[in-house]
């Protein structure tokens, strides 16, 4: 702002009454407390400014209505984000299209962290969208840990210049531009001066660092790690270390910040983490990591013995059966024959169908009698 805005805002502000430091409580700070110029604001813009209080914490998880699509279908980018309240990028980091567009402000192919794909990569780096800090971050892979229970994952660590200018996914800057070290979040939060940095500093320009003392970074202790499975892509433990502060910047008629010089102001640093996931979910992990592989190797040595043992047994009984294959005779035709004597008829019947095992069947013969009245009988030759 020019020096006569400037001014008119130190006048405003003076006669409102809020001053540079204030006292209040922890709870305040995290979660709101009164300020003139945000009930002010709320009043006369309830439509952009719709809190009566400010807080860090309020405003990081004020309640919205947010829509995210996730992509399910293609294996390669299962879970990734493909919209973000029906738009592939941030539109609060300056994001119109696509073709315009920088890795700081597109969301599409980036990850919100809860659902992974399986199959991770060590050399994979994966980018993480926190909607409270407003970009997109990277995290690298830093090492292979074996868990209390049994199964491996990987921890993925944020890159160190993720804050930095250097980081493929800064946001280009002309003016007013921060440290390295620092992420300017102001469009995401009503144009509030807010920069956020690792804890103490941490990997942040060491001109920074010297304008303050207790600070001690920690590589360890103020980093921000991920726990991942690798096989399928579960989350097993989170840690966010963040620390947000104010960006102050020199502005001629403005006293009020005078005293601090241009200088980014630490307010609080917050360390959000889990541990541990919930134990059905170890349970779940065990029994599909630890103990499902051995006993799936187990079945198939079983299955495949007693495939063989089947498959021995039929070949040896049919390479030395244990009964004989007979083949039945042809049932041969019953021949029936007849004599004409003077007074009688001789009928001899023959059948060979019937054979047993040492000879064949004697003949049957069997003698009719027949009356010379029966004289005109012809000679009978009877086959069946």
């Amino acid at each position: 702002m020019g020096y006569f805005a400037n001014a008119g805002a130190y006048y405003s502000i003076s006669t409102l009454g809020p001053k540079l430091f204030i006292n209040m409580t922890a709870e305040g700070l995290l979660w709101g407390y009164d300020d003139p110029l945000v009930n002010i604001a709320n009043k006369f813009l309830p439509g952009w400014i719709d809190f009566g209080k400010i807080g860090i914490m309020d405003r990081f998880y004020a309640q919205r209505r947010e829509e995210v699509e996730i992509e399910l279908r293609n294996k390669s980018r299962k879970f990734a984000i493909n919209s973000w309240n029906k738009s592939p990028g941030l539109v609060e980091q300056g994001f119109t299209d696509w073709n315009s567009s920088y890795p700081c402000n597109r969301l599409k192919d980036t990850y919100e962290g809860l659902l992974l794909p399986p199959g991770l990569r060590k050399d994979y780096e994966i980018p993480l969208f926190r909607k409270q800090a407003c970009r997109v971050y990277p995290y690298r892979f830093s090492e292979e840990i074996t868990s209390d229970h049994g199964f491996n994952f990987y921890r993925y660590i944020m890159s160190e210049p993720s804050f930095n200018q250097s980081s493929n996914y800064a946001c280009p800057c002309s003016q007013n531009c921060l440290p390295d070290g620092f992420v300017d979040i102001s469009s995401c939060y009503y144009g509030f001066p807010i920069a956020l940095s690792k804890p103490h500093f941490l990997d942040a320009d060491p001109e920074q660092l010297s304008f303050f003392r207790g600070f001690n970074p920690d590589p360890i202790k103020h980093r921000s790690t991920l726990d991942l499975e690798p096989v399928l892509g579960v989350p097993v433990a989170v840690e966010s270390n963040i620390q947000v502060n104010i960006a102050v910047r020199m502005s001629s008629g403005n006293p009020i910040t005078r005293p601090l010089k241009d200088k980014v102001m630490p307010l609080i640093w917050m360390s959000i983490y889990c541990k541990n996931p919930p134990s059905d979910i170890i349970t779940l992990l065990h029994l599909r990591l630890v103990l499902a592989p051995p006993l799936v190797i187990a079945l198939e040595v079983v299955l495949l013995i007693l495939g063989m043992f089947l498959g021995i047994q039929a070949f040896h009984r049919i390479w030395k059966p244990k009964y004989k294959l007979v083949q039945k005779p042809k049932e041969k035709v019953r021949r029936k024959s007849s004599e004409r004597r003077k007074s009688s008829v001789i009928l001899n019947m023959e059948n060979t169908g019937f054979v047993d095992e040492q000879e064949l069947a004697k003949e049957a013969v069997s003698l009719l009698a027949i009356t010379e009245e029966d004289n005109d009988v012809p000679d009978l030759l009877l086959n069946e």
